[in-house]
C-alpha cells in the first residue's frame, strides 16, 4: 500500500471509531477505544494488507463484480480484462521538454514531516534536561508504595506544575517540587494513577501517535486520532485508578484531579495530560466497575469494527470447493492475475526511480487492478516518445478518478532521465481520446449484460448518453445439416431507438443455434461481439436441440410443370398492389399462414442471393435463366445458401414477420429481365379443363394461363 491509500484506510477507521466512541462513551469500558485508536494509529504505519473476507473492502469489490462461481466449471476460463494497454501512438514534437520539473508535492509532504518530527525530537530532548536535575523523594508513603515497585523511581522538579511519567525501560513519575506530600489520600491516588500509565505502555502509544501524525500530517483525522486517543487514555487510566482503589474513592479522585488541573497546563512532551478535564471528572463520578460480560462484549464489538475497517480485501488466490479441493477455474484465474502482476512490473520499472508508484490490486481476479501514482497524484496513462508506446489500464475515463492525468516519458537524447505531467492542451487531447474509448467500454458493458435463461436471451442498455444502434443476427442448424440466417429484435433495430437502461429480451425454441453475433454502434464508436465465444458458458438449452423437421419439397408438384405456387395455401390471401401496412409496393404478400410454414422454389434455378434487409427480412432471390427470377422476403429462416442449385418446389425458407412485416406473411415477387411481374397474373385462373400451356401450378391444382414471354423465358430455362 502507498501512502494515500494507507492515510485513507486508516482515515476511515477513525471515522468508524469516533462514530462507535460517541454512541457508547459511556455505557463501554473506556480501554475499548484505546483498542481502536491502536489499530488505527498502526493501519497508517504499517504497509501491510491484511486481507479478510469481512473488510468493508472485500464487501466493496462483491458489490462490483461477478462471482466466480457464476463461470461454469465446465467452461475453459477466459480473463475478462485486458490488464496491459500498450498502444502505439505518435507523439507531438514538442512534446518533450528540456528539464524534469522537481517533485514539489513530494518536497512538501517531506519537508513538513521532517520539520514536524524535528519539533517533536527537540521538545522531548529538552525537557528530558530538565527532568536530569531532579531529585528523589524521600517520603514515609512513597518509601512504603516503592517497596514492591522497585523497577520505578520517584523524584521531585521544580521545572513541572503537575505529575508525569518517562522513560520506557527504567520509568520514572516524577512529581511538582511544591506539591503537599502531607495529604496521603491524594498521594495515593496520584501514584497509583501514573502507574497505570507505566504498566499499560502509554509512554510507547505516545510514540507511536506522534509518529503517524508526522507522516500523516496532511490528514485532518490523524489530528483528531492524537486528540481523542490521548483523552482516552486518560479515561481509561481513571477507570483503573478506580478500580484499584474502589467506588467510594470516586469523589477523593476527582478533587485530586481537580487540584493537580489548578497548577497550570503541562508541558508538551509530557505523558499526562489535562484536557478534557470536564468530561474526565463527569465520568469519575459516573463510574461503575464494568461486568466481565460487558467487557467482553466491548472487546468484541472492538475486534469487528477493527475487522471490517482496519483489514484489505480478499485477493481471492485459492477458492477451495466444498469437498475441500481447490477450485480449478480460481487457481487459473490466481495464475494468470499473477502473471498480469509480473508483467506490470516490468513494464513499469523504468519508471520507478523518478518517483512513479503503483498498486496491482486484482480482489477479483479479472485482470484488472493497476493504480499509478506520481507526485502524489494518481495517473492515467505514461505516453513514452522514444518507444511510442502509450501505456495505461484502461483507455476510457471511468475508471480514474476525476484528478487522475496523463505523465509524459522525458528523454535527454535516448536516455529516460524523468517524467512530467501533460499540459493543458495535452490533456485536453488524451480526454477527448479516452472519451471515445469510453462509447467502446459502454459497448462492452452492454455486451457484459447478456443473460440466458432457458430459451429467452436478455441485455440491457447502459446508460450512456448517445444514439445506440443494435443488430443480432445469427445461424441455425437445419436437420439436413444445412444453416439458415436469423434475425432478433428487428423491429427495434430499424427504429434505433433503444432506451438506456432499459432491459430487451427474445426467445429462440424451435431452432439450434450455432453462431450469435451482436453488432453495436454509440456515436462514432462501434464494436461486434460473438455471443457465443465471447459469453462462456452459453446454455445448451437455449434454442431447440434438434431443428424443425421441414419438406424436402412440395409434395405432389405433377410432371411437366415448370412452375409452381411457392407455398401449398395462401392463394386467396394474397395482396397484389399493397403490402399488410398499406403501403404500395411491388410483389405480392401472401398471409395467412403460420411461422415456420415451408417456402418453396417457384421453379427450378440457382440461388443468386440470400441475406437481411431492413425491410424485407430475410430473403432468397432466385435464378431461373432467361431473364428470369423469382425473390423471397420477409422468411423467418433461410434454407439455401448462395450458389446453391435447387429444383422445382424445393423448400428454401419459412415462412416469417422479419423487416417491416406486422404478421407472418410470404412476400413473392416474380421479375422477367428486371421488370416487376403481377405474380397474380402469372399464376392467374384460365380455365379447368386443361392444363395451362405453360406448365403452371397454381394453388389448389387451378389450370392457368402465363404470358408468352414468361413461357418462352420457362422453356428455355428447361432447356
Amino acid at each position: 500500500m502507498d501512502l494515500l491509500q494507507m492515510s485513507a484506510s486508516g482515515a476511515l477507521l477513525i471515522f468508524a471509531a469516533c462514530l462507535f466512541r460517541a454512541l457508547t462513551l459511556r455505557r463501554l469500558p473506556k480501554g475499548t477505544f484505546l483498542f481502536l485508536w491502536w489499530a488505527a494509529a498502526l493501519r497508517l504505519l504499517l504497509p501491510w494488507k491484511l486481507p479478510s473476507q469481512l473488510s468493508i473492502y472485500s464487501l466493496a469489490q462483491a458489490l462490483r463484480r461477478t462471482p466466480l462461481s457464476s463461470v461454469p466449471a465446465a467452461s475453459v476460463p477466459t480473463m475478462t480484462g485486458n490488464p496491459v494497454v500498450i498502444l502505439p501512438v505518435t507523439p507531438p514534437a514538442e512534446a518533450v521538454p528540456v528539464s524534469v520539473p522537481f517533485p514539489v508535492k513530494t518536497l512538501v509532504w517531506f519537508t513538513v514531516a521532517v520539520l514536524l518530527a524535528l519539533w517533536f525530537l527537540v521538545s522531548h530532548i529538552r525537557w528530558r534536561r530538565r527532568f536530569r536535575e531532579s531529585l528523589p523523594v524521600n517520603h514515609p508513603y512513597v518509601d512504603q508504595w516503592r517497596k514492591k515497585r522497585l523497577h520505578i523511581q520517584v523524584r521531585a522538579s521544580d521545572r513541572i506544575s503537575a505529575p508525569l511519567t518517562y522513560r520506557l525501560l527504567c520509568p520514572v513519575i516524577l512529581l511538582p517540587k511544591t506539591m503537599d506530600l502531607s495529604d496521603e489520600s491524594a498521594l495515593r491516588c496520584i501514584l497509583t494513577h501514573e502507574e497505570v500509565h507505566i504498566r499499560r505502555l502509554d509512554g510507547l502509544f505516545k510514540l507511536v501517535l506522534a509518529a503517524a501524525l508526522c507522516v500523516h500530517w496532511f490528514n485532518p483525522a490523524v489530528w483528531l486520532l492524537y486528540v481523542l486517543a490521548n483523552q482516552d487514555m486518560e479515561l481509561r487510566c481513571d477507570e483503573a485508578v478506580l478500580d484499584a482503589l474502589g467506588r467510594d474513592s470516586r469523589e477523593l479522585y476527582a478533587l485530586t484531579l481537580i487540584r493537580m488541573a489548578e497548577n497550570g497546563h503541562m508541558p508538551l512532551c509530557s505523558f499526562s495530560r489535562k484536557n478534557g478535564m470536564e468530561e474526565r471528572i463527569l465520568a469519575i463520578m459516573n463510574f461503575k466497575k464494568k461486568s466481565t460480560v460487558t467487557w467482553v462484549f466491548a472487546l468484541v464489538l472492538a475486534a469487528c469494527i477493527t475487522t471490517v475497517f482496519a483489514t484489505s480485501a480478499m485477493t481471492g488466490e485459492k477458492t477451495a470447493l466444498s469437498n475441500g479441493t481447490e477450485d480449478p477455474d480460481a487457481k487459473f484465474y490466481a495464475e494468470t492475475s499473477a502473471e498480469i502482476a509480473a508483467e506490470w512490473r516490468e513494464v513499469l520499472a523504468p519508471y520507478i526511480p523518478f518517483g512513479l508508484t503503483y498498486e496491482f490490486n486484482d480482489p477479483d481476479l479479472d485482470g484488472n487492478g493497476l493504480t499509478m501514482y506520481f507526485e502524489g497524484q494518481e495517473v492515467r496513462g505514461i505516453l513514452d516518445s522514444e518507444s511510442g508506446n502509450w501505456i495505461t489500464e484502461h483507455t476510457g475515463n471511468s475508471a480514474y478518478s476525476d484528478g487522475a492525468a496523463e505523465l509524459y516519458a522525458v528523454y535527454d537524447g535516448s536516455k529516460l532521465v524523468g517524467l512530467r505531467f501533460a499540459t493543458e492542451e495535452e490533456q485536453a487531447a488524451f480526454t477527448e481520446a479516452r472519451e471515445s474509448s469510453t462509447d467502446i467500454r459502454a459497448a462492452e458493458q452492454l455486451r457484459e449484460s447478456v443473460q440466458f435463461d432457458n430459451d429467452v436471451c436478455s441485455f440491457t442498455i447502459p446508460e450512456r448518453e448517445g444514439r445506440w444502434n443494435i443488430w443480432i443476427s445469427g445461424r441455425a442448424v437445419m436437420e439436413d445439416g444445412t444453416d439458415m440466417s436469423i434475425r432478433y429484435l428487428e423491429s427495434e433495430s430499424e427504429k434505433g431507438e433503444w432506451v438506456p437502461g432499459q432491459t430487451y429480451s427474445f426467445e429462440e425454441k424451435t431452432r439450434k443455434i450455432e453462431e450469435l453475433v451482436m453488432e453495436v454502434s454509440l456515436n462514432d464508436a462501434s464494436a461486434t461481439f460473438d455471443l457465443l465465444s465471447d459469453l462462456a458458458g452459453l446454455p445448451t438449452d437455449f434454442g431447440a436441440e434438434a431443428p424443425p423437421v421441414l419438406p424436402a419439397s412440395k409434395a405432389d408438384v405433377p410432371e411437366g410443370i415448370s412452375m409452381t405456387w411457392p407455398v401449398n395455401d395462401g392463394w386467396k390471401a394474397a395482396i397484389g398492389s399493397q403490402n399488410p401496412n398499406g403501403e404500395a409496393h411491388d410483389g405480392v404478400d401472401i398471409s395467412g399462414m403460420e411461422k415456420g410454414t415451408p417456402i418453396y422454389a417457384a421453379a427450378a434455378g440457382t440461388v443468386k442471393d440470400t441475406g437481411f434487409d431492413a425491410k424485407d427480412g430475410n430473403y432468397v432471390r432466385l435464378d431461373h435463366g432467361s431473364g428470369l427470377e423469382t425473390y423471397y422476403a420477409c422468411c423467418q429462416s433461410v434454407q439455401v445458401k448462395t450458389g446453391d442449385t435447387v429444383t422445382l418446389g424445393q423448400t428454401i425458407a419459412t415462412v416469417g414477420s422479419t423487416g417491416t412485416s406486422t404478421g407472418p406473411h410470404l412476400h413473392f415477387e416474380v421479375l422477367l429481365n428486371g421488370v416487376q411481374q403481377d405474380p397474380l397474373d402469372c399464376f392467374k385462373s384460365g380455365g379447368t379443363d386443361a392444363a395451362s400451356p405453360a406448365g403452371v401450378q397454381a394453388p389448389e391444382e387451378e389450370p392457368s394461363e402465363l404470358s408468352l414471354a414468361m413461357q418462352k423465358a420457362l422453356d428455355e430455362a428447361k432447356q
